[in-house]
């Protein structure tokens, strides 16, 4: 699955936020909706006619550029290295201006608590912190933002399961089986991921068959070609996710 499609990692090795307000690199629209799942090292670009949902770390060493007709969903993670979020304003009236929704709690910026679900900088530069407030405790809120324009704050928003069998097949990956193995393991995770796309009925139910037998698989490879360690991790996950598709 093609996850980098609809934003860009600079090449640049030093520039400054204002420079790249101005100078950005015309880069052609592409209509898409990406989930960054894993830690991305580089400053990314949020393309005009893209959403993205962040779940996972950007590695600097200077952030993410948001940039007018699109939407950037921050469920979890940090801007890490050189903190920024920079947000573009329209520059004709044809652009609507970028959407950033920030999904935690215990809003603050350096002038004390947030309570309204719209957040400006002061100045147009403040750093918004909180908590991200998922059930393992969530991570720190540490973002520097950029903007002239609102940012949204959100309560935490419910574990999406497409996510999560995304995050199952970076797993899958991470342990490096037996090639055989691994195809198998990620043809079923694929066809789930699949299912759950499908606006047909029952699409969940579908899913729901095709993580069992991923289990099945993992259950039968376990202490063999899969540690018994990581197949009880696999199990144990994939369940999870099949218990959010039953609720």
């Amino acid at each position: 699955m093609e996850k980098n499609k609809g934003w860009i990692k600079t090449e640049c090795s030093r520039f400054s936020w204002a420079v790249m307000a101005v100078a950005l690199c015309a880069v052609p629209s592409v209509w898409a909706d990406i989930n960054i799942t894993e830690d991305e090292p580089g400053d990314l670009i949020v393309e005009s006619g893209t959403t993205v949902n962040l779940y996972a770390d950007v590695l600097g060493p200077f952030g993410i550029t948001v940039e007018p007709d699109s939407y950037l969903n921050i469920y979890s993670g940090n801007v890490t290295g050189s903190l920024g979020i920079l947000v573009l304003s329209p520059t004709n009236e044809n652009q609507e201006k970028p959407v950033v929704t920030v999904y935690g709690t215990g809003f603050e910026d350096s002038y004390g608590s947030i309570s309204a679900t719209q957040w400006t900088p002061a100045g147009g530069s403040d750093t918004l912190t909180g908590t991200y407030g998922e059930e393992d405790g969530g991570g720190s809120i540490n973002l520097l933002f950029f903007s002239d324009i609102p940012i949204n704050l959100q309560p935490p928003a419910p574990e999406d399961p497409a996510v999560l069998i995304l995050q199952l097949i970076i797993t899958v990956a991470d342990l490096n089986l037996h090639h055989g193995i691994d195809n198998s393991l990620d043809s079923k995770l694929d066809a789930a991921l699949n299912a759950l796309d499908d606006l047909k009925a029952n699409n969940d139910v579908a899913a729901i068959n095709t993580l069992q037998a991923f289990i099945n698989s993992v259950e039968a490879q376990s202490g063999n070609k899969i540690p018994v360690e990581d197949a009880n991790n696999l199990i144990a996950e994939t369940q999870y996710i099949i218990d959010l598709l039953n609720a």
